[in-house]
């Protein structure tokens, strides 16, 4: 009986995460984009990281989800703390846009009495920036999405922490494809014209990343996903 428990977890993650993947293709592919960065040599890797980094989370939410009833999961990210990471977040891919669109962030160093040469407040700025693509798909799990808070009413429903998790794991791994199918797109963009206008993709993936968890502070039951547990 608990092993076709656990295959109706596995099911379930996976029959959601499927059909959520174009919706992660569409609303979280340039952040994936973002996490995946620049480099062709290290991008298999940087993908692989970030991955890690979302199942990782998802897996934590759903086990808190299903051992809670869903509700310590919806006080796990504050909507302060989705505004403030969304906002951090938004700041490194605009970064990557501007250097995807050959933009100079650096500008010239300005010498003051002799001394070392100062960078630009806004390049150092910049440089602390979160990427490592780890940390940039477990924050990622901390952000409003529809489809994520429908893979935890399902994680909620399944009784224990551990078939919570194993859901969520398969939540994330199904709807991953779209992530990857999106950073593979992008991938493609070599010419100076696709550059740019994966740059532009970004710059609007920015402004969504902002503005999720703003419309989502604006509605105060936009979050709840413990009605069935109720």
């Amino acid at each position: 009986m608990e092993r076709v428990t656990f295959w109706l977890a596995i099911a379930s993650g996976l029959a959601l995460g499927a059909s959520s993947a174009p919706h992660c293709f569409a609303m979280c592919g340039p952040l994936a984009t973002f996490a995946a960065g620049t480099d062709p040599g290290a991008r298999i890797a940087r993908i692989l990281r970030h991955q890690l980094g979302r199942l990782a989370a998802y897996a934590l939410l759903g086990a808190v989800a299903a051992a809670s009833g869903a509700w310590i999961a919806n006080m796990l990210a504050p909507r302060w703390a989705s505004i403030a990471l969304g906002a951090v977040l938004a700041l490194g891919m605009l970064a990557m846009a501007f250097e995807l669109a050959g933009v100079r962030m650096r500008g010239p160093r300005t010498v003051v009495l002799g001394r070392a040469p100062r960078t630009p407040l806004v390049t150092r700025v910049l440089g602390r920036l979160p990427r490592e693509p780890m940390l940039v798909g477990a924050i990622s799990a901390l952000l409003p999405c529809g489809a994520l808070y429908g893979g935890l009413l399902v994680a909620s429903g399944m009784g224990s922490a551990a078939l919570g998790a194993a859901a969520m794991i398969a939540f994330a791994a199904a709807s991953g494809l779209g992530l990857v199918a999106a950073t593979s797109f992008a991938s493609l963009a070599r010419s100076g014209t696709a550059r740019r206008v994966l740059a532009v993709a970004l710059v609007a993936g920015a402004a969504l990343v902002v503005s999720r968890p703003i419309a989502a502070a604006l509605q105060p039951d936009a979050r709840c996903v413990c009605g069935a547990a109720r």
